[in-house]
């Protein structure tokens, strides 16, 4: 499905219609992901643990993208979705806060859930997102909206803020954390009322 427009282009200047997969459905309403990665940015820079009520994606998904990506008769379409911070096997989350957003990013266990085959797991970048590659040859990488802390046994690795991520090979196994003021891939998802 076609739905929406986004900066398309290499240097952002034109903008193309963003194509989505219907991953879930109810009676009333279906949810839909991105089939590309339509942008690079941090999940939040803040050196503070962040979960998803409070990082600074969450913040741009509802406010600046869905501005720029919806005409205000498209987004009377987008349901408000309360979303709870669920707990996670990786990460040491706030477990319970809510937020509502018409524009979201999957968490762990819906990752899981509904994106058991490779097609949909795997993605690409759009021209605008692989522009800000630092890395062009590296893998491609999408934020999950599960973010919180961990720490590693040895102390090989410990991340104060972090987020899960997946990558562009993912086989089903736990999702790997990445440093949240890290740039990765930006795969939002909606839902959308039927008729």
């Amino acid at each position: 499905m076609q739905f929406g427009k986004y900066a398309y282009s290499a240097d952002g200047k034109t903008a193309a219609p963003i194509h989505w997969t219907r991953i879930c459905e109810t009676e009333d309403d279906a949810l839909y992901l991105a089939d590309d990665v339509l942008d690079l940015l941090p999940y939040d820079a803040s050196p503070r643990i962040r979960a998803w009520p409070d990082c600074a994606l969450r913040a741009w998904l509802n406010g600046a993208f869905l501005a720029a990506a919806f005409t205000p008769e498209e987004q009377a379409f987008l349901l408000p979705v309360t979303l709870k911070t669920a707990e996670s096997a990786l990460l040491t989350v706030q477990p319970g806060l809510t937020a509502e957003d018409r524009i979201f990013l999957l968490d762990e266990r819906e990752i899981g859930l509904y994106l058991r085959s490779p097609e949909l797991r795997r993605t690409r970048l759009t021209p605008y997102a692989a522009a800000k590659k630092e890395f062009p040859d590296d893998p491609v990488w999408w934020w999950s909206r599960t973010g919180g802390a961990t720490e590693y046994d040895g102390g090989l690795s410990h991340y104060v803020n972090g987020a899960l991520a997946v990558p562009d090979d993912w086989d089903g196994r736990p999702l790997d954390c990445m440093d949240a003021d890290v740039p990765n891939g930006v795969r939002p998802a909606f839902r959308m009322r039927k008729n």
